[in-house]
């Protein structure tokens, strides 16, 4: 899982992820993921989602990686 995946960083390291096969959950705010749809989940609103549905999202994630900030002041 990529949170903040959207930006410079994220976007990079979604397509290394898929170049390399693996299935990629990203989480962030825009849909400005570089990949399309079908290759990647797009999570905007994964807070307002039950304690069920968050549980079965993250039940097969292995690594998170975090890199959301906030890039305007």
């Amino acid at each position: 899982m990529l949170i903040g995946g959207g930006g410079f960083i994220g976007r990079a390291l979604t397509q290394r992820f898929l170049d390399s096969g693996n299935t990629v959950i990203t989480w962030c705010i825009g849909k400005s993921v570089s990949a399309s749809p079908d290759d990647v989940h797009i999570v905007n609103d994964f807070l307002q989602r039950s304690a069920h549905e968050q549980d079965a999202l993250l039940m097969d994630i292995d690594v998170v990686f975090y890199l959301a900030s906030n890039t305007t002041p």
